[in-house]
């Protein structure tokens, strides 16, 4: 079977929604559904793109969510970004704090072997803007705000419902962008036993990343979306019916659910043992 470029790009996105479910079918705790959450989730990231950003339209979307989730620390970090996009960065501060003490991160995505994460980009973009302002705010709370992006790092790397490979790669990256700059900031003000230790905690998260970057590699390949594809009989009729949208015909959904079990299976061991070693 032959698959086009747009033919795989629109199979990719139906199976993303529709492959084990849609998250919709789940429900909050304090009642917002899922389907709510990722409708909120990729609004807002839309207001936070750096082409065109509305991050007081983002924030009205997110607060909304978080009235109803209140102890959902991911939508902590995207109000958090939102305030750095204002040039708010006490404002960030505080809601970054807020995120990290929230009892459970999760990143609400559509469900399927290829989720996909809108919130993701909008953190890379904070976690730049915090190394960028980091300087301005002092060696003090500069050094905060860099400490915090990093035990967010954690916790976004863990914010899935069941430990996936993307989410530990995005903390790994967060942990990336701040872990120099924090260096830097302690030896530029002189403090060599702060700078010392902060230069232990960077070289414990390149050695952590060093160590599953080729079991990350193996599980990118292993999970390849054309190989899935053929591995289960994917035709095009099965794709059509996709296409189409609604409830796919008994066997395509058959073929769909086994592409998801064979991704978990990949990808579940070696992003749960990251997740387990991955430094503090």
């Amino acid at each position: 079977m032959h698959i086009g470029r747009a033919g795989l790009a629109r199979t990719t996105t139906a199976l993303a929604v529709m492959a084990l479910g849609l998250v919709a079918a789940g429900c909050g705790k304090a009642g917002i559904t899922d389907a709510q959450a990722v409708k909120g989730y990729q609004e807002a990231a839309r207001h936070l793109s750096p082409r065109n950003p509305k991050p007081d339209q983002a924030l009205q979307t997110l607060y909304a969510l978080r009235r109803n989730d209140p102890q959902n620390g991911f939508t902590d970090y995207l109000i958090a970004a939102a305030h750095s996009r204002k040039g708010d960065m006490s404002q960030a501060m505080q809601s970054l704090r807020k995120g990290n003490q929230a009892r459970r991160c999760l990143h609400y995505h559509d469900e399927g072997p290829f989720p996909l994460f809108p919130g993701y980009a909008v953190l890379r973009q904070f976690a730049r803007e915090s190394v960028a302002a980091a300087p301005r705010l002092g060696t003090e709370r500069g050094a905060a705000l860099l400490q915090e992006i990093r035990v967010m790092a954690k916790r976004v790397a863990g914010g899935t419902r069941e430990p996936q490979i993307i989410p530990v790669l995005v903390g790994s990256g967060l942990r990336k962008t701040v872990d120099g700059p924090l260096v830097a900031l302690y030896e530029q003000a002189g403090m060599a036993t702060s700078a010392a230790a902060a230069r232990q905690l960077k070289t414990a998260d390149e050695r952590w990343a060093e160590q599953y970057r080729s079991r990350f590699r193996s599980a990118g390949e292993q999970t390849d979306m054309a190989q899935l594809l053929r591995k289960h009989g994917f035709t095009p009729r099965d794709r059509e019916a996709l296409n189409q949208g609604g409830k796919p015909p008994p066997q395509t959904q058959r073929k769909i659910e086994a592409m998801g079990r064979d991704m978990a299976a990949i990808e579940k061991p070696v992003a749960l043992a990251a997740l387990k070693t991955m430094p503090d």
